[in-house]
C-alpha cells in the first residue's frame, strides 16, 4: 500500500503513445481470451480473464510509480497530507467486467464497450475505499452514491458530481471519543484492525447525513470494492461476518448466534467490554477479514 507522496495529483495525465499501444495489446489479448470459451474450462478462463483485466488498469499509469499515476484521482488524495494511505481502485470491478465477457459472443460489439469500462482505475484514500465497498452498483455511480468526489487529470474537471462526504462519515475515532461506551476498547480495536489492512467507515443516515450506531470495517489492500466483513456498535456490541460454525469451540460460549437480522452474513456477536474480551473480537474479525480475501482470490 502507498501513499498520496508518490501520487502527482497536481500534474496533467499524459499517457504517451508506448502505454496506448500497450493498452491496445492487453484489449487484443482479452479479446482472444473471450474466443476461447467452450475450447478452455470456464475457471481457467475466468482466471486469465481476471488477470489481464488487472493488468489493464495497472498499465494505463504512467512511471514513475505507474500503478498510482493513474487518470483519475479522488478529492481526499487531493486535499489529504502526503502520508495517507491510498488505494488502486478498480472503478468497475473485475468479476463483473468477465461475468460480461464470458457472456459475450466473439466479434460481439459489446465486448469493445466493456473492455473500455474495464481499463478504468482511480486512485482514493483508504478511507473513501471502505467507503465504495458498501455502495451498490457499478462504475461512477458508485462513487457518487458514497459521496467520493472524482478529478480527472487528462480534463483537469471533477469528474462525478457526488457531495463530497462530510466529517462526520470519516472521522471515526472523533466518533468513538464522542458516541462509545468503552472508547478505549474500541480504540485498541480498531488499531489493530487496522494494522491487520482493514479500515473504519461509519454508519449514516441516508436521511440526513448523520451518524447511526456503528461503523462498518472494509479491508483496504484490495483494488476491488468489497463488502463489510465487521460491524462495530458504539455500545460495544461486535457482529462479525462469520457463519456460527466456523468460531473455533473453545469460544463459541463467548459469542451469540444471531437468528434474526437484515445483515444475513452477520451471525456471530459478542460484546466488548472488558480487555479479555478484546483477544476474542480481534480474532474472530480477522478470520472473518481472512475469508472475504479467499473469496477474492477466487474472482
Amino acid at each position: 500500500m502507498s501513499t498520496i507522496a508518490k501520487v502527482r495529483h497536481d500534474e496533467p495525465y499524459v499517457a504517451g503513445e508506448s502505454i496506448e499501444k500497450t493498452l491496445a495489446s492487453v484489449r487484443d489479448l482479452i479479446t482472444h481470451l473471450v474466443g476461447l470459451k467452450g475450447a478452455v474450462p470456464t475457471p481457467l478462463l475466468r482466471k486469465q480473464l481476471s488477470t489481464a483485466l488487472w493488468q489493464l488498469t495497472e498499465l494505463s499509469g504512467v512511471p514513475p510509480h505507474a500503478k498510482y499515476n493513474v487518470r483519475f484521482v479522488s478529492r481526499g488524495v487531493k486535499e489529504q497530507p502526503g502520508d495517507t494511505k491510498v488505494n488502486h481502485e478498480h472503478v468497475t470491478p473485475r468479476k463483473s467486467v468477465s461475468d460480461r465477457l464470458l457472456t459475450a459472443r466473439p466479434g460481439d460489439s459489446g465486448i469493445t464497450e466493456c473492455l473500455s469500462d474495464a481499463g478504468i482505475a482511480c486512485i482514493v484514500t483508504v478511507q473513501e475505499h471502505g467507503m465504495l465497498g458498501n455502495e451498490p452498483g457499478l462504475g461512477w455511480g458508485r462513487y457518487e452514491q458514497a459521496g467520493v468526489q472524482v478529478f480527472d487529470r487528462l480534463t483537469q474537471q471533477w469528474r462525478t458530481s457526488a457531495s463530497p462526504t462530510t466529517p462526520d462519515r470519516t472521522d471515526v475515532d472523533g466518533l468513538i471519543d464522542a458516541k462509545a461506551s468503552a472508547p478505549e476498547l474500541l480504540h485498541r480495536l480498531l488499531h489493530v484492525m487496522r494494522a491487520a489492512g482493514s479500515e473504519a467507515v461509519a454508519g449514516v443516515s441516508r436521511k440526513d447525513g448523520s451518524p447511526t450506531h456503528y461503523f462498518r470495517l472494509h479491508d483496504v489492500t484490495l483494488p476491488e470494492p468489497t463488502r463489510a466483513f465487521g460491524y462495530v456498535h458504539w455500545s460495544g456490541v461486535v457482529d462479525v461476518a462469520l457463519p456460527f460454525g466456523d468460531v473455533p469451540a473453545q469460544h463459541r460460549g463467548r459469542v451469540t448466534l444471531v437468528e434474526r437480522t437484515n445483515r444475513t452474513r452477520f451471525r456471530t456477536r459478542l460484546r466488548l467490554s472488558e480487555a479479555g474480551d478484546l483477544q476474542l473480537a480481534t480474532d474472530l474479525l480477522t478470520l472473518s477479514l481472512d475469508n472475504l480475501r479467499e473469496d477474492h482470490r477466487e474472482v
